[in-house]
């Protein structure tokens, strides 16, 4: 296969993904990792569908809520993060700064 080629474009994976994803009992962990997925491979809009699916199905893991944040970051869009994922994610950053890099923010929030 040459350089640069794959066999299945991440654009042309992601109906596929999305057929999967609804013939499957709902899963938050296949959820998030579809979303770093799609993150991974800058379909950000898709990314925060992924990571707000996972979040309503489990919202307890503070990763969910870490990872729709930086996808939002990413996308610059800071004003649809949810206030709730907001918090937590300056708080799973905070507590994770050791081994996570952070996107630059605009403002500054206080957990």
């Amino acid at each position: 296969m040459p350089r640069g080629a794959s066999a299945l474009s991440a654009a042309a994976l992601f109906p596929q993904l999305d057929v999967v994803l609804a013939e499957v009992d709902w899963d938050a962990e296949l959820f998030a990792h579809v979303g770093v997925y799609a993150s991974d491979h800058h379909a950000l809009d898709r990314a925060v569908v992924y990571f707000e699916n996972a979040i309503d199905l489990d919202p307890s893991r503070p990763r969910y809520h870490y990872d729709l944040g930086v996808a939002h970051a990413r996308s610059e869009r800071y004003a649809l993060a949810r206030p709730a994922s907001l918090r937590i994610f300056v708080k799973f950053a905070q507590e994770t700064a050791h081994v996570c890099t952070l996107p630059k923010m605009p403002w500054s929030m206080r957990a």
